[in-house]
């Protein structure tokens, strides 16, 4: 036997792992992501950094221009008011000075060096602007001629200030352009990045996308083609056909599948059984019931000898119970035979109307015993189908109906011809079927609790059965207190076929 201990891996795993992948690719995916991003932020804080030291070395080298001018007009007034706003903007170029100096003072190894020559631009600034001023403060003297002033613009002193200044301008203006080069490429870096970001969005919702519907495809693919296996391998068990192909793999379709084999195995064991029992109730039990039935006959004939009136009451009893015995056990060798498909059926255009007179005859006396009136008014439409086998099924259907009537109440067997079936109903006035017993009542053994006579439950499902090899259908309509209509859909003969007449028009069999 097929044990759970077998089972290796389970679809959970399988279902696990399809999720459980692409997670870690969209972790890894983030990651990158993430370390594009902090690139990114890096680079946009640098460019900020940078900008803002072009801005205060802009701010530093106009502040720087308009103290030298300042201390020159200084020199040639020697107004004290033009030295004060010297001064003044002396005092706020040492404040931007000082800013520009913060803001590369701490950062990387080259921030260092930025450091360092910004220190030795204000250093040299501070010193050739204090030059200046001393070069302008001397004593106002009244008699100061035009000629004074430009020998002292031609001094050495002021020619080396003014090729100081020069050089601390272009000082400062080569860092700028410098630093304005780094922003450039920093720009360049940061455009990089974000072109960067957008191809690891574009290619990460595409691969997890393209890896998770082929992952879905493959795990669905893989479970439904092995899935329709089990399917047709359980819809094939009940009717006891051979099974297709095993369902491949180690996991619980695979389990259930072998569980279908052992059945199958085991079923076909019971079916081999049950046919070995129904020979032997064939041969070892009915030839037997017959011989003794035939026996109590021989028993009854007044030329065996006159018998008490108590030994012919038991000798009737028996008899009547060894018919029931006999028909039981006929009943059961043609359930067997239909349901492994072995019955024969001796197929012939039969005119409906004739099988249904010949039952309606053959149930007379029992429809006279309740004053039931029998209405034949089916049609002269040919079935294909084997007379005897139909004679069976509409002989039940009506004795059921005369079981079931009240007295005095007719029973009607109609026929219909549509679409290539002849449906023949056979309507009574009992007391109906609930909705319930009508979906159990052709199966075998089944009986209505409202039933008057006695059977075995095997007469509606025999009914249905040869209805079926015939391949038509069987049912019943029916509503609880306005009785019941059985019918059964036969397929139609050929019309060209000789079929016997119908020995009078529709008519009314009665007591």
């Amino acid at each position: 036997m097929v044990t759970g201990g077998q089972i290796r891996s389970k679809i959970l795993h399988k279902g696990l792992a399809l999720v459980i992948v692409p997670c870690i690719i969209d972790g890894v995916f983030c990651w990158q992501l993430y370390d594009v991003l902090s690139r990114t932020e890096q680079i946009v804080a640098e460019e900020e950094k940078r900008a803002q030291v072009i801005a205060l070395a802009n701010q530093v080298i106009t502040l720087y221009a308009g103290v030298a001018g300042q201390l020159s007009s200084y020199m040639m007034s020697r107004d004290p008011g033009t030295l004060a706003s010297a001064e003044a903007q002396r005092l706020e170029l040492r404040k931007h000075y000082e800013r520009l100096s913060d803001a590369t003072k701490n950062g990387a190894p080259e921030d260092k060096d930025v450091h360092a020559k910004i220190e030795h631009i204000r250093q040299m600034g501070d010193r050739e602007l204090l030059l200046m001023q001393q070069l302008g403060s001397g004593q106002n003297r009244a008699g100061d001629s035009m000629v004074d002033l430009i020998n002292r613009f031609q001094s050495p002193s002021f020619r080396s200030f003014i090729k100081s200044a020069g050089g601390a301008t272009t000082e400062l203006s080569s860092f700028t352009t410098s630093q304005q080069d780094k922003v450039d490429h920093l720009r360049a870096r940061e455009e990089a990045s974000k072109r960067s970001v957008k191809q690891l969005v574009f290619y990460g919702i595409v691969g997890n996308s393209l890896l998770a519907l082929i992952g879905a495809l493959l795990f669905l693919t893989n479970i439904t083609s092995r899935l329709a296996i089990l399917v047709e391998n359980a819809r094939r068990l009940p009717k006891q056909l051979p099974l297709v192909t095993h369902v491949k793999g180690t996991d619980e379709l695979t389990y259930l599948d072998n569980v279908l084999h052992e059945a199958a195995k085991e079923l076909k064991n019971s079916a081999e059984q049950r046919q070995y029992l129904m020979q032997m109730v064939a041969h070892d039990l009915r030839s037997p019931l017959m011989s003794a039935q035939v026996a109590l006959e021989v028993l009854l004939d007044p030329r065996a000898g006159e018998l008490s009136d108590v030994a012919k009451r038991q000798i009737e009893a028996l008899k009547r119970n060894m018919t029931r015995l006999t028909a039981l056990t006929n009943d059961l060798l043609t359930i067997d035979k239909l349901e492994a498909g072995k019955l024969e059926l001796d197929l012939e255009n039969v005119c409906v109307r004739l099988p249904v007179e010949e039952a309606m005859q053959t149930l007379l006396d029992l429809a006279r015993q309740k004053n039931i009136e029998l209405h034949n008014e089916c049609t002269q439409d040919l079935v294909r189908a084997d007379r005897g086998r139909m004679l069976q099924v509409l002989t039940n259907l009506l004795s059921n109906a005369i079981r079931f009537s009240p007295q005095g109440a007719p029973i009607i067997v109609a026929s219909t011809l549509d679409a290539g079936f002849v449906t023949v109903k056979v309507i009574d006035k009992g007391p109906g079927i609930s909705k319930a017993d009508q979906k159990k009542i052709f199966s075998k053994f089944f009986q209505l609790d409202n039933g008057t006579g006695k059977g075995f439950g095997l007469g509606l499902a025999i009914c249905k059965l040869i209805t079926e090899a015939h391949g038509g259908t069987i049912g019943v309509t029916s509503n609880p207190g306005e009785g019941s209509c059985f019918w059964l859909k036969i397929p139609t003969g050929t019309h060209g076929s000789e079929a016997a007449p119908a020995k009078s028009s529709d008519r009314a069999l009665t007591a």
